[in-house]
């Protein structure tokens, strides 16, 4: 192939191997993750005592819970780590406590159950959109390759992908360019520097 270049090819070659191993694997592993546990989330809400008062939530709750009802504490359990996994994967890193605390925050048990999963679908969007600029990334350092939709994505993520605005081919564009701070503000948060 006349075409054919020995650094282009490298070049691919290692872009593939990071995207599937490397750190850019590892994040989208991550964000694969965290939109299945969102799930979770949405199916544990539904085992709350909820209506659309949030004081009457959190004594309901609270009362099943020293009855013995495991829905409050089921949702507990998971929160603080799904406000983990979006936490850093719409920021990158880990973030700082009171940023994992201020996200855990949005989802609280007393809220009704249209705050909640309102909030997840907000948190999915962020997520989804994390994932276009990881395909970007992939698309320029293959050259172009236009599979990290049906090679890298769960079809959970797929779908998080497309209600961000994600397409889906050789067409496809839309990084997100907000900064950290704006990804924060979208998601309710003052990041405190």
């Amino acid at each position: 192939d006349p075409s054919y270049d020995q650094k282009e090819y490298n070049t691919m070659y290692n872009a593939i191997n990071k995207f599937n191993t490397g750190q850019q694997g590892n994040a989208i592993r991550s964000f694969n993750v965290a939109i299945q546990h969102m799930d979770t989330a949405r199916e544990l809400i539904s085992g709350l005592s909820q209506n659309n008062v949030r004081v009457i939530n959190a004594a309901a709750n609270r009362w099943g819970a020293e009855t013995g009802a495991t829905g409050l504490t089921n949702f507990e359990a998971v929160k603080d780590i799904l406000a983990d996994e979006v936490t850093k994967g719409v920021l990158g890193v880990s973030g700082a406590l009171s940023d994992r605390e201020k996200m855990a925050s949005k989802i609280k048990s007393s809220n009704t159950p249209k705050q909640l999963n309102e909030a997840l679908d907000q948190w999915t969007k962020l997520l989804g959109g994390q994932l276009m600029g990881l395909e970007q990334q992939y698309k320029s350092a293959t050259n172009g390759k236009t599979d990290f939709f049906d090679r890298f994505l769960l079809p959970r993520s797929q779908e998080a992908y497309k209600a961000a605005g994600g397409k889906i081919g050789a067409n496809s564009s839309g990084v997100s360019s907000l900064s950290n701070d704006e990804l924060l503000r979208q998601l309710g948060v003052s990041n405190g520097r």
